[in-house]
C-alpha cells in the first residue's frame, strides 16, 4: 500500500498518532469553538481550548481503527441528520449482498451530505460503510485532511495542470479504487462527476468510467474489467438544498462573465451550510448492479446505463412540480415516483405555499435559477424518456 500513501485513508496503525495530533491542533480547536461556542470562545479562548481538548480526548479514548472512529462519530451523525432532515429513507439494498464490496456511484448534490447519508444508511442496514472520494481542493487546512482520512476518505487530485502528472495521478487513483474493491474487499463511494450538479442536471462524466478502467488488467475485455468493480448506481434525492442560493449565484456569475472564481474558504462554507441546513425529506435509491445488465461493452454504454438508473430512481418531491409549473414549462402527465416513495401525493397542495414563501427571499434572477434547479430533475426524466 506504499504507493497509495498520499491518497488513501489512514491505516489502523496510524490512527492513534493522528488522533493525538488532532486533539492538540489549535486550528481545529478554534474552528470547533467558533462554530459551537462563539461567545464563550471570544471571552476566554485559552480556557475554552483546554475544555475542548479534554472533551475530544474523552471521546476518542480507546479508538485504534478507522472503523472505531466512525462508530464514535455515528451517534453525532445520527443526531445531526435527525435535526436537519424530516426523514431519511433508503430502498434497493435487498438487491445487494452485504458481504460483497461494491463501488457505489451516485449523483452529486452536496459536498459532504451525499456520502454521509449513504454511509449512515448502509451502516444501519448491516453493510460496511464505503471509503469515500473527496477532492484535494477541500483539504486546504491540514486538520481537515486528517479528519477526512480518519473517516475513510481517499483523495481525488484536483488542479493538476501538467498532462503527464495528471495522467499519473488518475492512474494511481484508479488503481487504488480497484485495489480497495478487489484486494481489500472494501466498498467505495464516488460521485458521477467532478463537482456538484448545481443546476439539477444529474449526468455521469464518461471520463470517470475511463479513469476507472485505467487500472484494468492489460488486454482484459471491458466487461471483465468493469464487472470486477461491482459498480452500483445510487440516486440521492433531497427535498430542499441549503446551498441553493450559493449555487444560483455561481450560475448567474458564469452566465454573465463566462467564469466564476471562488472566494477563499467558499467550499468550506458550503460544507457547513450543507451539513447544518435543512434538507427536508431525503431518499436514497440503490439501483441494479451493472454486472446484472448485459452488453455493457464500452464506457459510453456504462455511462448511459448509469444515467438511466440514477435519473429514473431520483425522487420527485412536490417542489419539483411546483418549480416546473412556475417556470411555465409544459405540464407533465401523472406523478412519476418510485414505488417506495417516502411521501404521499396528497402532500402536494399542502406544501405549495411553503415553497412560494421560500422563494420570496430571492430576487427575480436568483428565483429563476433556484426554480430551474428544482424543476430540472423533471426535465432529466423527460430527456431520457422516463416520463411524459
Amino acid at each position: 500500500m506504499g504507493k497509495f500513501a498520499s491518497i488513501r485513508p489512514y491505516l489502523d496503525e496510524e490512527v492513534s498518532g493522528v488522533l493525538h495530533k488532532l486533539v492538540n491542533d489549535k486550528e481545529l480547536l478554534d474552528t470547533l469553538l467558533a462554530m459551537r461556542h462563539p461567545s464563550a470562545f471570544k471571552v476566554a479562548p485559552a480556557v475554552m481550548r483546554t475544555l475542548a481538548r479534554r472533551f475530544l480526548k474523552r471521546n476518542i479514548q480507546g479508538v485504534t481503527s478507522t472503523d472505531e472512529f466512525q462508530q464514535r462519530l455515528l451517534p453525532h451523525a445520527l443526531q445531526l441528520l435527525s435535526a436537519t432532515t424530516d426523514s431519511l429513507t433508503i430502498s434497493g439494498l435487498e438487491g445487494l449482498d452485504p458481504q460483497s464490496p461494491h463501488l457505489y456511484l451516485s449523483n452529486h448534490r452536496d459536498i459532504a451530505m451525499d456520502s454521509l447519508c449513504l454511509s449512515v444508511m448502509l451502516n444501519k442496514n448491516g453493510f460496511v460503510s464505503p471509503r469515500t472520494a473527496i477532492g484535494s481542493n477541500l483539504l486546504d487546512q491540514e486538520f481537515v485532511g486528517r479528519l477526512m482520512r480518519l473517516n475513510k476518505c481517499f483523495i481525488v487530485p484536483r488542479g493538476i495542470m501538467k498532462p503527464r502528472e495528471r495522467f499519473a495521478a488518475l492512474r494511481d487513483l484508479s488503481a487504488y479504487i480497484r485495489h480497495s474493491i478487489t484486494m481489500d474487499q472494501h466498498p467505495v463511494w464516488i460521485a458521477q462527476r467532478e463537482g456538484r450538479a448545481k443546476d439539477g442536471f444529474d449526468r455521469t462524466d464518461e471520463t470517470i468510467i475511463k479513469m476507472l478502467m485505467m487500472s484494468a488488467t492489460k488486454g482484459a475485455e471491458f466487461e471483465t474489467g468493469c464487472g470486477a468493480l461491482n459498480l452500483v448506481p445510487v440516486s440521492i434525492s433531497y427535498e430542499y438544498d441549503p446551498c441553493e442560493l450559493l449555487k444560483a449565484n455561481e450560475l448567474i456569475a458564469i452566465e454573465k462573465s463566462g467564469s466564476y472564481e471562488k472566494d477563499e474558504g467558499e467550499d468550506t462554507d458550503s460544507i457547513f451550510i450543507g451539513i447544518e441546513g435543512q434538507n427536508g425529506r431525503v431518499h436514497i435509491e440503490v439501483g441494479t448492479p451493472l454486472s446484472e445488465i448485459p452488453n455493457l461493452t464500452d464506457s459510453a454504454q456504462v455511462t448511459a446505463e448509469l444515467d438511466r438508473q440514477i435519473v429514473a430512481n431520483y425522487v420527485l418531491f412536490p417542489n419539483s412540480y411546483f418549480a416546473h409549473e412556475l417556470l411555465g414549462r409544459p405540464p407533465v402527465s401523472g406523478v412519476c415516483l418510485p414505488s417506495k416513495q417516502p411521501f404521499a401525493a396528497s402532500d402536494f397542495e399542502a406544501e405549495r405555499d411553503a415553497f412560494s414563501d421560500r422563494l420570496e427571499r430571492y430576487n427575480s434572477t436568483q428565483r429563476k435559477r433556484v426554480l430551474e434547479t428544482y424543476a430540472n430533475p423533471i426535465q432529466n426524466k423527460l430527456d431520457l424518456g422516463l416520463m411524459s
